[in-house]
């Protein structure tokens, strides 16, 4: 398909100015004219050829092991981490993934997925959070990427666009590099709060995590994953707006919260037991009540 490419993209540029005539522009076209009618075109063939592609949740664990694999020496798996992320994906009723949960030891506090059900965790949002339920928004967030299709999304892209076929470390800078639309990170905010609420955390913890995630972050053991993520964390709303989008949404599911107690866990992420194994009486708080 890659070959094919220069030249579908020629008689693209000569039928826009086709159509540029056809609308009674009778001088020759600009070249911004005809690229832009042009781009039009394009993206239009592209979102055609994706929706004809079929991307199989099988298909997406394939592409997401192979990411996996090709960082699994710097990996380290956290039974912890594992269990809250679990506690929170038994919630969605359903689903067709596998989950699993592993660190990646680099400073910047972020969290990202692949496709297929697999999330990273890097060791500086670890050292970030202060309440269990801070890093239960954040894997709910991740969690709702996947479960939503956005990744799907992103793989019937590269499959469109003939880049499915690289090597794992391309294929995970694609990813990162590519991002998601503010659609999709609304709805990932939006469902992930939820999901966390729904497993009892509080999801005002989302926004005092934003708070914190300020100011220059460090670098990591791996040059490459650091670039990549350091270029996923350019291509996210900054923290400011994200915290905006959470509070609209806290608005909107008020009414429904009022008088509900959900769960902080700073004791239970110093001594890394989550929610599931062991609820402490003074750890749960209304949402009027958050510290």
């Amino acid at each position: 398909m890659r070959r094919l490419i220069p030249a579908g993209l020629a008689v693209l540029a000569l039928f826009a100015i086709g159509i540029l005539a056809w609308y009674g522009i009778d001088e020759d076209p600009s070249f911004d004219a005809t690229v832009q009618v042009t781009t039009e075109m394009s993206r239009g063939i592209s979102r055609t050829l994706q929706e004809h592609v079929v991307v199989t949740p099988a298909m997406e664990r394939s592409v997401g092991e192979k990411i996996r694999d090709s960082l699994r020496p710097g990996l380290r798996s956290d039974p912890y981490v594992s269990r809250v992320g679990n506690d929170l994906a038994s919630q969605l009723a359903g689903s067709p993934y596998t989950w699993e949960f592993h660190v990646v030891p680099m400073a910047q506090p972020n969290a990202f997925a692949v496709p297929g059900g697999i999330l990273f965790v890097t060791s500086g949002l670890l050292s970030t959070v202060k309440y269990e339920a801070e890093l239960a928004c954040v894997l709910g967030h991740e969690i709702m990427h996947v479960e939503r299709g956005h990744l799907r999304d992103a793989m019937k892209s590269l499959v469109a666009a003939d880049r499915l076929g690289a090597d794992p470390a391309a294929l995970l800078q694609e990813f990162l590099r590519t991002g998601y639309s503010q659609a999709q990170e609304t709805e990932a905010d939006r469902d992930g709060i939820e999901l966390a609420a729904i497993t009892g955390y509080a999801p005002l913890a989302a926004n005092i995590l934003f708070d914190r995630l300020s100011g220059p972050v460090g670098g990591g053991n791996d040059d490459l994953l650091r670039r990549a993520v350091e270029r996923y964390l350019a291509s996210h709303p900054p923290a400011r707006e994200r915290k905006e989008t959470v509070s609209q949404i806290i608005r909107d599911k008020k009414a429904g919260w009022i008088g509900r107690r959900f769960y902080w866990g700073k004791e239970n992420l110093r001594k890394r037991i989550p929610l599931s194994k062991l609820s402490r009486e003074g750890e749960w708080r209304t949402l009027e009540e958050a510290p």
